[in-house]
């Protein structure tokens, strides 16, 4: 994953000739931070128990398999996950598909579609039908926080957080 974002930062600088500005990429801001806080909030608070509620209530598996799988990890090896998740996935999917299809397309909407499908299908195999389906509608809001805010950094706390709750905090939590 890491050896893809480094491919995409030397294409998007050495071949396109492009800022890593023109994928969202700028240095760290205050308010990059709070963005991301506030997406994280939303996508924990609103969006996930309301897709949670909608996959039990269509008989469609949600995440037990998937987090079945990942908590007999250790611990160090799910943060790693995580960041990597935060980081790597948000420039590639977000950062550079999102804003090359626009660009490509004139589509933000079809940008947005093509990449949030690809993005979920990816996760198919670890995750299952129900994760999909969530994941799909989750990186659409946070393409949408995307397309309106052009703050990768502010995506990529939000999913780091999203996850981290998902996959460290709520485990150690319940472990307890």
């Amino acid at each position: 994953m890491w050896a893809l974002l480094l491919a995409i930062v030397a294409i998007v600088e050495l071949w396109e000739k492009q800022p890593l500005a023109s994928i969202g990429l700028r240095p760290l801001r205050w308010s990059s931070l709070a963005w991301g806080l506030a997406l994280a909030a939303v996508t924990i608070y609103v969006v996930m128990p309301a897709l949670i509620w909608a996959l039990q209530a269509a008989g469609i598996p949600g995440f037990e398999a998937g987090m079945a799988k990942l908590l007999v990890l250790p611990v160090w090896f799910r943060i790693l996950a995580v960041v990597t998740a935060g980081i790597v996935e948000d420039t590639l999917f977000i950062g550079y598909a999102f804003t090359r299809l626009t660009r490509i397309t004139g589509s933000r909407w079809l940008a947005g579609i093509v990449a949030a499908t690809v993005f979920s299908l990816l996760h198919l195999p670890n995750w299952g039908v129900g994760p999909v389906l969530t994941y799909f509608v989750a990186v659409g809001l946070a393409m949408s926080f995307f397309a309106w805010r052009r703050d990768l950094i502010a995506n990529i706390v939000a999913h780091t957080i999203v996850d981290g709750m998902g996959l460290v905090v709520v485990p150690a939590l319940a472990a307890r």
